[in-house]
């Protein structure tokens, strides 16, 4: 695992629950790397890292279906799940396991066990019926009462006491999160030149005057460097220098010389070069972030650069 970042974990040989990782694969273009692992059942997969250290996935999918077979096998009949109650056992429809259900309106359906025992499924849609019922006989509700009951309609949960969140106190950060949503909804709204287009910098609504010129220089949110990457795209044709990538909402504006140590050079045309975000990716996991050079860049072009 040489030349990659420094932050890189190696899971080669390392097994979670049914998977062991067998080799690494790459990484996706939300800068997850991939990992081949290979299940008890003998089947192969590629799996994030993150999926498989939070134990999100536990096998190649075999897990799942065993447990599946294990509430099959379960006697469900008469038992009630919300409105349904199950009248007849288990039968395979398609990759699913349905089993026939009466809801308490007298509708027969067929309903998939997963979703009965998740609680993703409580009725047979009467009880939307029902709500959407009272707003057309009860024209004479407020413009409120008939939203609140529309955005009951569309929620599976009959009332906000039947949320799972129903009761939680906010914690200090999202209080805080709240706090500062609003306070920015406000200074935007009361800006002279709210609603007016073409505004950049401290004229536009949206400026944040809790930056200094370092932070935003750190984050790289000033006009200046706006200006450049684009000047970038625009002199490579708007199209990657390595694979000839040219999808729109793809590109990214590479530095050759590391922005964080050369100064100078942040906002130099002849610094930058237009990569598409799976080469910015690939460079930086063989590489790392920080204090990379012109010769890395080199050697990673005639590495990568097709014939």
């Amino acid at each position: 695992m040489k030349g990659r970042a420094h932050n890189f974990k190696d899971l080669t040989g390392k097994k979670f629950c049914r998977l062991l990782v067998l080799k690494f694969k790459g990484i996706n273009k939300n800068r997850k790397s991939l990992w081949l692992c290979r299940c008890d059942c003998g089947n192969t997969t590629i799996i994030q890292t993150c999926n498989l250290t939070s134990g999100n996935t536990k096998s190649c999918g075999c897990l799942k279906k065993e447990q599946i077979n294990k509430t099959c096998k379960i006697n469900l009949i008469n038992k009630r799940f919300g409105k349904w109650t199950v009248i007849k056992e288990s039968e395979n429809i398609g990759s699913k396991k349905k089993c026939l259900c009466l809801c308490d309106c007298g509708t027969i359906r067929k309903v998939s066990i997963n979703n009965l025992i998740q609680g993703l499924s409580t009725n047979c849609g009467c009880v939307r019926k029902e709500i959407i019922g009272k707003i057309n006989k009860n024209k004479e509700l407020s413009e409120e009462t008939k939203r609140k009951l529309s955005k009951a309609a569309k929620s599976r949960y009959k009332t906000k006491e039947d949320h799972p969140n129903f009761g939680r106190k906010l914690t200090l950060k999202s209080k805080q999160k709240i706090s500062m949503t609003l306070k920015k909804k406000y200074a935007v709204e009361t800006h002279p030149n709210f609603g007016k287009p073409g505004k950049a910098g401290k004229d536009n609504p949206n400026w944040n005057y809790n930056l200094t010129d370092e932070d935003r220089q750190h984050t790289r949110t000033y006009p200046e460097y706006k200006k450049w990457r684009n000047n970038i795209y625009k002199r490579d044709n708007y199209c990657c220098q390595v694979c000839n990538d040219s999808k729109g909402g793809n590109l990214v504006a590479h530095h050759i010389e590391s922005y964080s140590s050369n100064k100078e050079l942040r906002i130099t045309l002849s610094n930058g070069i237009t990569l598409c975000e799976t080469c910015h990716l690939n460079f930086h996991h063989q590489y790392g972030y920080g204090n990379n050079t012109k010769e890395q860049f080199e050697t990673f072009l005639k590495q990568n650069k097709p014939i």
